[in-house]
């Protein structure tokens, strides 16, 4: 994949890079997907057919902005609600009788994106659908019950709330709105609407998942990678590169820990950079509040609303794995997910010692945690899950020597 590509056609090339140009996750598991070959993002087909349920008002829980999907279907009674369903789950859903054993009165164009059960509605105005898959897909089965359904609108409502108060150093992808379609027989099921903002994908800026700036493009395996691409054009060397990539997002991290009681789990999907061409500058975007964690411990002692679904949730008590967790989601999470493959495709292009770039990364880290000295209580040592495919909170291994603190 080219930049300039992506700089003259951002839609275009958001799409590509999700789909084509992601080497996967460091955890092993990536092509263990239960998704049908048409329905994955490698290899699936360049759009597939959402169906769309039409479901009385009185079988729907709803939040939030659902405007959108009824744009898309049109013809949906007005006391209806339109619900999509993942056409991997159709079956699952139609057996169910989630849906009281009506059947899809319609469908609208999607584009898989990496996370396989994760699609962009294509169109005027594209935005996100987050929708169940009762199925693995990686390590774990991606259904989303009502505890995960509530526990995503309510980190939605906690992140919105915290960018409201003054400036911030990263912004995120909104989760607008969402439907939860109650079961006969089965435990229901939900869907989540996430804003594409336009400015994110105007003319001269790239919107890149993280993954893609290290990745190898599938498709055009001999091009360079898209952070190398970028050192080149901006001319960066070592301490450029982490000023304008590595720092905002220590900061942006530590700042939601410390100030809102918000840890985000920063894997490489969760993650994405806007690249503005001409400015030579980055803007971090979080996505997914389903992986957005609470520290109901930090948001209690800042005064700030802790009352939700105990899903991912933290708070010390004994016996507990709160100081596990918090390590887990930064030292293995944030450290080894995401900012050594950055940083190591960057000491690739840029013919330096990777050693050097941890060293430099681990003097940002040791300064933005500096305002909250205890929150690792367990020293260097750190948590991280082992390689196996059905791991839990109950899984941690204890490691010595964090590589950035």
């Amino acid at each position: 994949m080219k930049i300039h590509e992506v700089f003259e056609n951002p839609l275009s090339g958001l799409l590509a890079a999700e789909r084509y140009v992601n080497d996967g996750s460091p955890s092993g598991f990536s092509s263990a997907s239960e998704l049908s070959l048409q329905h994955r993002p490698l290899e699936g087909s360049e759009t597939i057919q959402i169906p769309v349920f039409y479901v009385p008002w009185e079988r729907v829980v709803s939040f939030g902005r659902i405007e959108a999907i009824r744009d898309r279907v049109g013809t949906c009674p007005q006391d209806c609600i339109p619900v999509p369903v993942h056409p991997g789950a159709l079956e699952s859903v139609l057996q169910d009788r989630a849906l009281g054993g009506i059947s899809p009165a319609a469908t609208f164009d999607a584009a898989p994106t990496a996370s396989g059960r994760t699609v962009l509605a294509v169109g005027d105005k594209p935005f996100f659908v987050k929708l169940h898959f009762p199925g693995r897909i990686g390590r774990f089965n991606r259904a989303m019950p009502l505890y995960k359904w509530i526990g995503a609108k309510e980190s939605a409502h906690y992140l919105r709330e915290f960018l409201r108060g003054g400036l911030r150093s990263f912004s995120h992808l909104d989760e607008v709105g969402g439907v939860f379609a109650e079961s006969e027989r089965g435990p229901g099921f939900g869907t989540v609407y996430r804003d594409l903002p336009e400015r994110t994908v105007s003319a001269g800026a790239a919107l890149l998942p993280a993954f893609s700036l290290f990745s190898r493009d599938h498709r055009n395996a001999a091009d360079p990678s898209l952070l190398a691409q970028i050192l080149e054009r901006w001319r960066m060397d070592a301490d450029s590169f982490i000023e304008v990539f590595v720092a905002p997002l220590v900061h942006s991290y530590v700042q939601l820990a410390v100030e809102a009681g918000l840890i985000p789990e920063c894997n490489a999907q969760n993650v994405l950079f806007r690249v503005l061409m001409h400015s030579e500058k980055v803007e971090i975007y979080f996505r997914d509040m389903e992986d957005l964690w609470k520290d109901l411990t930090v948001r209690e002692s800042l005064g700030l609303e802790s009352s939700c679904v105990p899903y991912h949730t933290i708070r010390q008590s004994e016996g507990s794995d709160y100081f596990e967790r918090r390590s887990f989601l930064f030292d293995f999470k944030f450290g080894e997910y995401l900012v050594v493959p950055l940083i190591e495709e960057a000491a690739r292009f840029l013919r330096i010692r990777s050693s050097d770039l941890v060293s430099a990364t681990r003097r940002i880290v040791r300064d933005a945690w500096s305002v909250s000295p205890g929150y690792f209580p367990y020293g260097t040592d750190w948590f991280r899950y082992p390689r196996e495919r059905d791991v839990s909170r109950s899984h941690y291994e204890r490691t010595s020597h964090a590589r950035f603190r």
